[in-house]
């Protein structure tokens, strides 16, 4: 209301010194460029002050969004930290130098991934449920907008999630494979000896 009533008077203000403007010219010449120049001054604090209505407006509108979606920031903020842990701990699966990695490490990343995805996951669905909320009881349009830029971040952390539970869903293989070679290389040492007592 008060924003309202401050635009309404700058408005009215910049009409009436555009006025005084065209009605100086009718006046002499000193006169007319006196008048002219303090109109000027005029308009163009006339000018700042709309500058500085918009930016307050901005802010009041930032702040009472924030307000009103503080907990729908929390949860999208909340489901993306805990998917980016739930990828950290999914990278020991896919870096380059696994080989080197024992079993047991394995092993123990994929326990973490368990229980990183299980947090990942409910920390998704906690959001969903909270936007869902938040659209069937926000009707503003900037309620509206603010809750579509936090669907997108949350649409990003579950893409990101579905990436790193695929990785996930590589380790038992990865640890069966290994632990595989593992046995076969000791077989293939004691058929080695065994090789070598026979040509003694």
């Amino acid at each position: 209301a008060a924003t309202t009533k401050a635009q309404s008077a700058v408005s009215t203000a910049n009409t009436l010194v555009k006025q005084k403007i065209l009605q100086a010219k009718a006046y002499c010449q000193e006169i007319m460029e006196e008048a002219t120049q303090t109109l000027n001054e005029l308009q163009l604090r006339a000018e700042k002050s709309v500058d500085k209505l918009k930016a307050f407006k901005s802010e009041t509108l930032n702040r009472k969004i924030a307000h009103l979606m503080g907990d729908a920031v929390d949860s999208v903020a909340n489901a993306e930290n805990t998917v980016e842990k739930f990828g950290n701990e999914t990278k020991v699966f896919s870096s380059e130098n696994i080989d080197s990695v024992s079993c047991e490490t394995l092993r123990s990343a994929s326990e973490k991934c368990i229980e990183g995805e299980k947090h990942a996951s409910e920390a998704c669905a906690e959001a969903r449920r909270v936007l869902v909320n938040k659209h069937k009881e926000q009707r503003s349009p900037d309620a509206v907008a603010g809750l579509g830029k936090l669907q997108a971040r949350l649409t990003a952390a579950q893409q990101e999630h579905a990436k790193h539970k695929k990785v996930m869903t590589t380790c038992d293989r990865l640890i069966k494979a290994k632990e595989a070679v593992i046995e076969e290389d000791r077989n293939l040492r004691a058929l080695e000896k065994k090789v070598e007592l026979f040509e003694r």
